[in-house]
């Protein structure tokens, strides 16, 4: 059974701002609606394999699992809730930045 998957507004704006970048300050548009397209494709993916990606542990918190899933050089945050059989998308990061200095998780 497949799990439903939430994206939170906070990655769909990383990977608005992601594609933006690549588009028009590194003038490569083709790039762009290519890396959209595939870090789409890994979340949808995860509604069927919600716990491919490995698991990230906070030592300030514990108890907040999140896992991170790797497409190109970008990280792909989620939460898996089994009882509720959803994946819930919190960040999209660029992996060669500190993304861990400003990451928050808060999925607004």
């Amino acid at each position: 059974m497949a799990y439903k998957l939430v994206v939170a507004p906070r990655a769909e704006s990383d990977l608005d701002e992601a594609a933006k970048y690549i588009a028009e300050t590194l003038l490569a548009p083709d790039a762009a609606r290519g890396l959209v397209s595939r870090i789409l494709g890994a979340i949808g993916k995860l509604a069927d394999f919600p716990l491919t990606g490995s698991v990230v542990r906070f030592r300030f918190i514990p108890d907040f699992e999140v896992r991170r899933l790797v497409v190109d050089e970008f990280l792909v945050f989620y939460r898996v809730d089994e009882s509720e059989q959803t994946v819930s998308v919190l960040r999209i990061r660029y992996g060669r930045t500190d993304y861990f200095k400003n990451l928050d998780m808060g999925g607004d």
